[in-house]
């Protein structure tokens, strides 16, 4: 798969990596919440043009299943710190 590294100028778009930590499928991440999250894979919203890339992530300690815009994931919470970190 063809990778693409986005910095904070620029959008992200495509499959990431977000300060060295890939989202892929199978990447474990660390909400700021404390809470543990499986990521299932890259999707895309087709609502918007182009089509904004999504996160499919499920919560560890309830199994629900959450969609998340990239650049929400890969950014920050209201308190200032990443809201994910990889955790494996």
């Amino acid at each position: 798969m063809n990778k693409e590294i986005f910095t904070s100028t620029q959008e992200p778009t495509g499959e990431q990596i977000m300060n060295d930590n890939e989202v892929k499928a199978g990447s474990v991440f660390k909400h700021v919440n404390g809470f543990l999250f499986k990521v299932y894979g890259i999707g895309y919203k087709n609502d918007t043009n182009p089509p904004t890339p999504v996160v499919v992530h499920e919560g560890l300690h309830d199994g629900r299943i959450w969609i998340r815009d990239l650049a929400n994931f890969s950014g920050f919470h209201a308190s200032g710190v990443k809201r994910f970190h990889l955790i494996s």
